[in-house]
């Protein structure tokens, strides 16, 4: 009898030992929750609050909201000044951009870490030009993400209390600074010492002036390497076939 049991128990044994993980945001920022304004600069950028835009559209088990300092922009990939281009069609209409660390433009989104460890955080980004300001000198991005306590919800965008810390890198920009040159980048964040339930992810872009990301993945988890990865389809362009620049 305990000869079987024992063959039960290892037969069960990676089972018991296999991770949990458990999806708490994923957003392809493709349908906003209105249409955005124009920014005073140009066409393609939106001034608009991130949260005003995308709060609410993300799935998972806690879709978000976000807090900004300065102006993180909503970029109209395939917007009607047609100053982008995404030849590879990865990544629908929509994206986030912003300016680097020396401008103090930063981003975080509060999400739930359902007790477990580990956030593992998967995201694209790109080196972007803009003409808002611009054009600036690019280089291969690379942003921090920082874990914050946020009991209850609560927490300072500008707090240099971390519970921890990860860099994603991206790779040099197209030779035309207004082509998307898109790759994936995935961190870990240990929130094993967060109060309750509630952290906020904070975003701060360090290298090239600047840079979009999109395709935002987001797992609590038991382990410290990330589950996997799912990746949603860019919904067909409102504004039609993807376009070139002009001069």
């Amino acid at each position: 009898m305990m000869k079987h049991y024992a063959a039960f128990a290892l037969a069960l044994f990676p089972a018991l030992m296999s991770a949990q993980s458990v999806l708490i945001y994923q957003n392809s920022f493709i349908t906003p929750n209105t249409t955005p304004e124009n920014a005073s600069c140009q066409q393609d950028f939106s001034a608009m609050p991130v949260n005003t835009l995308w709060e609410g559209t993300g799935v998972g088990t806690f879709s978000g909201s976000f807090q900004q300092t300065n102006t993180v922009e909503t970029i109209l990939i395939n917007g009607p000044a047609d100053i982008y281009d995404d030849p590879a069609g990865l990544n629908g209409d929509y994206c986030l951009g912003m300016l680097n660390t020396a401008f103090f433009d930063k981003l975080a989104l509060l999400v739930n870490g359902q007790g477990l460890p580990f956030i593992h955080i998967s995201m694209d980004m790109s080196a972007i030009n803009t003409t808002c300001g611009g054009p600036l000198p690019m280089a291969a991005p690379s942003f921090l993400i920082e874990a914050i306590d946020a009991p209850g919800g609560v927490f300072s965008l500008t707090t240099t209390e971390v519970l921890s810390s990860d860099t994603l890198f991206g790779i040099s920009p197209n030779s035309d600074s207004f082509i998307f040159n898109w790759t994936n980048a995935i961190g870990r964040l240990d929130i094993s010492g967060a109060t309750d339930l509630m952290v906020a992810i904070r975003f701060t872009l360090l290298t090239s002036s600047y840079a979009a990301f999109d395709d935002m993945y987001i797992e609590a988890s038991s382990s410290e390497v990330i589950n996997s990865v799912t990746e949603m389809a860019p919904a067909p362009s409102v504004f039609g076939r993807i376009r070139r620049r002009t001069a």
